[in-house]
């Protein structure tokens, strides 16, 4: 008899009115009776947007700290030259728009893909746009995805600045701290793969491409070579990993800069 006479009272406690919203236009105002006062709840919308705008700068606070975290590491989280999101990638030609449209459906696809541990493989003439079209991929995914993008001589490089440093002095990272960082990323971008061809790079990438390819992790490979050169380079392993689970896509048009000088060249004649 109690608990009734309980439930009854709460439920007698609870109000409601017509009001208005300068956002949301009329609605049903929700309110409670606590004690002698009453106290309304506002726009129940206004609230709703209020909590996801939170839950966004929560996520976007934490997805700032991971990628400071890559950039203490590598020195940068992406190059400045190409901090930007896919949008905003020039497409100039059909070719250019079949590598676009490959990177535009594999972020829309992303999650499925990153489940089946699927990447891309760019590849082709310096100065066509991979990096650019690669870090679009990781900007267009932040703040949900944090990717960590690094160059394959600079991983190297830094890998082996913590065996002994020139002056004697400890690395600010360890060599665990390095490649704990680009074998769990969300996604890695690893770039300029077999351009500086140091012979020690070549197991530090296989070490790297095969831990992400058995954890199921997508990659983002960059080259000026194919996987075919790259099987001679390195080993037949290591290009059968990343051609398994990887895309190609090929960019095999004029690099951007000789592009630029015979637009100039040509508006210069039609004058």
């Amino acid at each position: 008899m109690q608990k009734r006479e309980l439930q009854s009272s709460a439920a007698a406690d609870r109000l409601c009115r017509s009001a208005y919203c300068e956002k949301h236009g009329d609605y049903v105002e929700a309110g409670r009776k606590v004690f002698g006062r009453v106290i309304w709840f506002g726009c129940a919308k206004c609230q709703e947007e209020e909590r996801k705008r939170q839950e966004m700068l929560q996520k976007l606070e934490e997805a700032r700290g991971h990628a400071w975290s890559y950039r203490l590491l590598f020195g940068e989280w992406l190059p400045k030259a190409f901090d930007f999101p896919l949008e905003n990638f020039e497409v100039l030609d059909a070719a250019m728009g079949d590598a676009y449209c490959a990177a535009e459906e594999y972020v829309r696809n992303f999650y499925r893909y990153r489940s089946e541990g699927r990447g891309l493989f760019l590849t082709g003439t310096a100065g066509t746009g991979k990096t650019k079209l690669a870090c679009a991929v990781l900007k267009s995914l932040f703040p949900d995805v944090v990717g960590c993008y690094v160059t394959l001589s600079d991983l190297g490089d830094r890998v082996r600045q913590t065996w002994r440093s020139l002056s004697g002095e400890s690395a600010p990272f360890t060599e665990a701290q390095l490649l704990n960082a680009v074998y769990r990323a969300p996604l890695l971008v690893l770039d300029e793969i077999g351009t500086i061809a140091k012979p020690q790079d070549g197991e530090l990438l296989f070490k790297v491409i095969n831990t992400r390819y058995s954890n199921l992790l997508p990659t983002i490979g960059i080259s000026n070579l194919s996987l075919k050169e790259l099987c001679s380079l390195y080993s037949e392993r290591l290009s059968r990993r990343m051609e398994e689970r990887n895309q190609t896509i090929v960019f095999d048009w004029t690099p951007w800069q000789e592009r630029k000088k015979q637009n100039e060249n040509g508006f210069s004649s039609g004058r």
